[in-house]
């Protein structure tokens, strides 16, 4: 199995870079087993709201397609899309977004002196 990096990921998304970008369609879109870890669809969701401005809602959309590839393995898909449902629908960023997925599938205990976080925490906690 083949981990991705960030930026391979993004040069597939945004196909801003002639060669980069045709590199990383070539890996995508093969056979190849690929691996993503939380903390890569982390800073993929920052870089595409922060960097690039990107609509939550098509970020949910593009992720959740990407995550669904047949090659591609999450280290926890349902925490992953979960995370994305809840950025798509909430203001919190996306990290907060991933620590209410873990309280809510995996039952994970949250401490936060965050008031948005605590809220949400106990709506879907």
């Amino acid at each position: 199995m083949v981990f991705l990096d960030t930026n391979v990921v993004m040069r597939y998304f945004l196909d801003d870079h002639v060669e980069l970008s045709e590199n990383a369609r070539q890996i995508i879109d093969s056979d190849t087993n690929l691996f993503i870890c939380e903390g890569v669809c982390a800073e993929i969701v920052y870089v595409l709201s922060k960097v690039y401005l990107v609509e939550r809602e098509i970020i949910k959309q593009t992720m959740g397609d990407f995550i669904d590839k047949e090659n591609i393995h999450v280290s926890n898909k349902e925490l992953v899309s979960n995370s994305l449902e809840l950025f798509a629908t909430q203001s919190l960023d996306y990290m907060d977004c991933l620590l209410c997925a873990y309280n809510h599938i995996e039952n994970v205990k949250i401490e936060t002196f965050d008031k948005k976080l605590k809220k949400l925490l106990k709506v879907i906690g």
